[in-house]
């Protein structure tokens, strides 16, 4: 069941999380078996943030839960995203695919100008 849960779409994905027929937990939990099982020979994935993953699938969950009815509304808690490593992201492994930045882990988000 894990290869149909990571291939959901994401409107799919948000109809049954609003639905109560799939919880955050249970999508994240599948998509972390797809990376621990695909990762090894693509190598497309460099950080797992495996404990903020699971923290924010449980924040998602309660989220869910505190609703009577949640159709309708434009939330998307309990989608998993996977960011592209270049930029910054405080507190995290930021390596912008190179060796040079492996152990790079800045201390705070950059100030974007302009923005």
């Amino acid at each position: 069941m894990a290869v149909e849960l990571a291939s959901l779409t994401v409107s799919r994905a948000l109809r049954l999380l609003y639905a109560r027929e799939l919880t955050a937990t249970a999508l994240i939990e599948a998509c972390l078996e797809q990376i621990k099982h695909l990762n090894p020979s693509l190598n497309a994935i460099l950080t797992v943030m495996l404990e903020t993953a699971k923290q924010a699938s449980l924040q998602a969950d309660a989220f869910y839960g505190s609703y009577p009815s949640l159709m309708g509304e434009p939330a998307l808690a309990g989608i998993p995203i996977a960011l592209k490593d270049l930029i910054e992201t405080a507190g995290t492994r930021t390596t912008a695919g190179s060796k040079f930045f492996a152990d790079y882990v800045p201390k705070k988000m950059p100030q974007l100008s302009g923005v």
